[in-house]
């Protein structure tokens, strides 16, 4: 890279600390598609947001415009985003997280004496990103005490970086500094601060004034029990959130029960993958034209004594039978959309 380029990305790189983009990080939209599961997510979100039109047209090859380009952008931002809010939560509630949620949460620890942490933790990891996106109220909820904890975390780390520094600082134990803050005796802190200080350091200190800022840098007992509190209060409150969420949304109860008959884990309804969606698995001729006579073999005596023809018939067998044919047992956004706009015309066609 020459001097100029090099310039250049600089100069970018300290443009983006001032105006950070506010897009999420995350796949392409192609990426998206072409992945099976990332795929099912996204038509499962469209489905969702109401989008089958934008789906269609995405899938029929629209002119490019700016609005499409848009609002398809913004379904993926959107899509991206719920992802990595779950990816962060599933990686917040690691087993040790896990187990003392439980151990604070009664009504969590009767799930998990019959699933075990490991159980519940593998179901939240694989249906996390669905409940995002099917049932976002409870994953809001679940999200906001997970954050609330995590938050209540940071500050108990934070105060434990300050009674290092505070102990490495004044040459003292962290054993000292517990037995003077439980006892809340600041005078004996104070004698023992003094000690440590050279002659000079004594000469130079307003003692009062400089003892009451030194201590006021101190994490006292009563700053730790409110910290601790906070804490049981985040535990418990995620507890019961998760419970809620593994009880009362079907996905994550019927894989807790699968888990608890030692069975495989339900797999995600199979979909066509987006791919697999604009090839549009069309069937063999052959095999809808004897489809269809089978049909009218059966069906057809019983649509003359009703004053129908045989256009009715093969009318009520493209509806009828069209997405069974032509998405082989398929079931999702994807293949749903495929049956609705695209298999009966394929049908149809296969019987003129």
């Amino acid at each position: 890279m020459g001097l100029i380029e090099s310039f250049g990305l600089k100069r970018k790189q300290e443009a983006e600390k001032f105006n950070p983009s506010t897009e999420p990080k995350g796949p392409a939209l192609t990426d998206i598609l072409g992945d099976k599961e990332k795929s099912r997510l996204f038509g499962a979100y469209l489905e969702e947001e109401g989008a089958e039109d934008l789906a269609r047209e995405l899938h029929e090859g629209k002119p490019v415009d700016s609005g499409f380009i848009a609002e398809l952008n913004k379904k993926r931002t959107e899509f991206v985003e719920i992802c990595n809010r779950a990816e962060t939560i599933s990686k917040t509630l690691d087993l040790n997280s896990l187990n003392a949620i439980i151990e604070s949460s009664p009504e969590l620890k009767e799930i998990a004496n019959l699933n075990k942490a490991e159980g519940i933790r593998d179901v939240i990891r694989r249906y996390l990103p669905e409940i995002a996106i099917r049932d976002r109220s409870r994953f809001a909820e679940m999200e906001q005490k997970i954050n609330q904890l995590a938050e209540s975390q940071k500050k108990i780390t934070e105060s434990e970086e300050k009674i290092k520094k505070f102990v490495k600082k004044y040459g003292i134990s962290e054993e000292q500094y517990s037995k003077f803050i439980e006892s809340g005796d600041d005078e004996k802190l104070k004698d023992l601060i003094w000690g440590k200080l050279g002659f000079f350091t004594k000469l130079g200190w307003n003692a009062t004034k400089r003892f009451d800022e030194e201590l006021s840098s101190a994490v006292t007992v009563e700053d730790i029990n409110l910290l601790l509190a906070n804490r049981d209060t985040s535990l418990k409150e995620v507890g019961g959130s998760l419970r809620a969420s593994l009880v009362g949304n079907e996905t994550l109860n019927k894989a807790l029960i699968a888990n608890l008959k030692r069975e495989s884990m339900e797999k995600p309804e199979a979909d066509m993958s987006f791919g697999e969606f604009g090839k549009a698995l069309k069937p063999e001729k052959e095999a809808v034209k004897k489809l269809y006579d089978q049909f009218k073999q059966e069906n057809f005596a019983d649509y003359q004594s009703q004053g129908l023809t045989e256009d009715d018939l093969r009318t009520d067998f493209v509806k009828g039978y069209a997405n069974k044919v032509a998405t082989k047992g398929k079931k999702g956004f994807w293949t749903s959309l495929f049956g609705k706009l695209f298999a009966p015309k394929i049908i149809e066609d296969f019987l003129k």
